[in-house]
């Protein structure tokens, strides 16, 4: 038989003392022990956990317990004793099995900390029998000296012989207006109020709804706040070097903002408009350094595989080179963010873009979003259909490297937009285009590999025997690289026939048709 249990959670401290007077109408109270239990909550900046249902709580610096949203422990025991871990790191503990898909590259970062009153109760009938047992936890948070008692939940064991007690009881507090059910789902959403946030507050993803009807320089300027927020959340992550992906999302939202200033350079004066540019793009310079590191130690993995075992140990000595490099690299990036010029051209930015960019757009800037919005996508969209008439198996690197430009700047475009196009033909089109850039990225990838590495080789004199080793290595690397690249070369034509289909044109130029077509509408009116 299944144990009957449930729960009802509360927000109040009070709220112990009203389970308590609701519960003695049908027993006697007889309180047992109390237990304390302190803990913190953990998860990835971008809330790996949360997203997949789970919930990482750490006692000490290396007892971790995961367990799903509605309480059932998943996972339990000894993990990495590092106060910010890395999800690879628990790959050689014996909480791996399952978790690896949670975490990816990331690493855990402790969220709040938390201590859990337990206090235990019997509840008597008139003979003095136990009917039921109960806990009431109470959660008090705290975070960087700020503390709050969060709420706690209430939870019934109903006992064998005694199931029409339980369900009275539910009934009781269920009529009184109480939430049954509860999980550590809902005690991290209470526990992050002291820290005034929420889960799910941070993605990668750019989300930004628009009004069609507000003017095209209004629109980009909700899109640069936004980007510049996910720039400024992430410095502290690249500062401390908690993973590589804080970096990489920063990276990624300095590009589309230098993507979105591009569209807009006939709206702006040519002085402001590039000083603002000349301007992102120092930061690029400042971050692109220790990214590029980044992407060649992340193929450790990958590159071990493709090569025999008698050239791992010069493979070996390769990414002790790298690790050495990155480590100069990273201060020069530490000192580049905490300068007074990176700080005073923050400043710079925030200013143009909050207060001068939409008086300096004109005319232009005050076209209605939607219509303007669907005349730069259709310009990037031929300028791609263009250039893929041009591509086969014989095209120059660089043909197909500017086709993949084209290609993530109309995917900035649609991203920065989607919200005014239908969200269907909008996400089939954005799918459509993924697989095509997934294709050439992987190309440019290649070749860019391919490029480092040689100019690595000619680096290695042959002086010495660890220098031998190394260039022996990379060779076989090269070597590797120049046949997956020429397979992934094979499909870029069949890749952009796919993409540019007489139906995906369609449906790109229909959808576009839609926001202009209700523009007129309304206007009419």
């Amino acid at each position: 038989m299944t144990q009957l249990k449930t729960s009802f959670a509360f927000r109040s401290a009070a709220d112990p003392a009203l389970f308590l007077e609701k519960i003695g109408e049908i027993g006697v109270v007889s309180r047992q022990e109390v237990q304390k239990e302190c803990f913190q909550y953990l998860d990835t900046f971008d809330w790996h956990l949360y997203r997949k249902g789970w919930v990482c709580m750490r006692c000490g610096l290396d007892q971790y317990t995961f367990s799903n949203f509605l309480g059932s422990e998943v996972r339990a025991g000894t993990g990495p004793g590092n106060p910010v871990p890395l999800g690879r790191e628990f790959l050689s503990t014996p909480l791996s099995k399952g978790l690896k898909s949670l975490f990816g590259i990331r690493s855990l970062l402790p969220c709040v900390d938390v201590e859990r009153t337990k206090r235990f109760f019997l509840l008597l009938n008139k003979d003095k029998k136990t009917i039921l047992r109960l806990c009431i936890e109470q959660n008090h948070c705290s975070w960087d000296g700020v503390s709050l008692d969060t709420g706690g939940c209430l939870r019934i064991y109903g006992l064998r012989g005694y199931g029409k007690s339980f369900h009275r009881l539910r009934k009781i507090l269920t009529e009184k207006g109480l939430q049954e059910g509860c999980g550590e789902d809902l005690f991290l959403q209470q526990a992050l109020a002291v820290r005034e946030r929420l889960p799910l507050d941070y993605s990668s993803k750019l989300t930004v709804t628009l009004d069609g009807r507000e003017s095209i320089a209004e629109a980009a300027q909700d899109i640069f706040l936004l980007l510049e927020e996910d720039m400024a959340r992430n410095v502290p992550g690249i500062l401390q070097d908690w993973d590589s992906e804080f970096l990489h999302d920063y990276r990624v939202a300095l590009r589309r903002s230098r993507s979105l200033l591009s569209t807009l350079k006939k709206m702006i004066p040519e002085t402001e408009y590039l000083t603002m540019q000349e301007g992102l793009k120092k930061i690029s310079a400042i971050t692109g350094p220790v990214r590029d590191l980044d992407v060649y130690l992340l193929e450790q993995e990958s590159y071990r595989a493709m090569l025999p075992r008698s050239l791992q140990q010069g493979l070996k000595e390769f990414f002790a080179a790298l690790e050495a490099s990155r480590e100069q690299e990273f201060k020069r990036l530490q000192q580049g963010l905490q300068s007074p010029e990176y700080a005073e051209f923050m400043d710079q930015w925030l200013g143009f873009v909050r207060k001068q960019f939409c008086g300096l757009t004109g005319t232009r800037g005050k076209q209605p979003c939607a219509a303007a919005a669907a005349k730069f996508i259709r310009k990037r969209l031929e300028k791609i259909l263009q250039a893929g008439e041009r591509i086969d198996e014989q095209s120059p690197d660089e043909e197909l490297h500017r086709l993949r430009i084209q290609c993530k700047k109309l995917r900035y475009l649609l991203e920065f937009y989607r919200s005014l196009f239908s969200k269907e033909s909008m996400a089939t089109c954005i799918r459509q285009l993924k697989k095509l850039q997934d294709n050439l990225g992987s190309f440019n990838d290649l070749s860019v590999q391919q490029e480092m590495l040689s100019r690595y080789h000619e680096q290695q004199t042959p002086r010495s025997k660890k220098n031998l080793h190394i260039a022996a290595a990379l060779g076989g690397l090269i070597t590797h690289l120049q046949n997956d690249q020429q397979k992934v070369r094979k499909n870029c034509r069949k890749s952009y026939a796919n993409f540019a289909t007489d139906k995906h044109r369609a449906l790109f130029y229909d959808m576009l048709a839609a926001p202009t077509i209700q523009e007129k509408k309304r206007e009419a009116k």
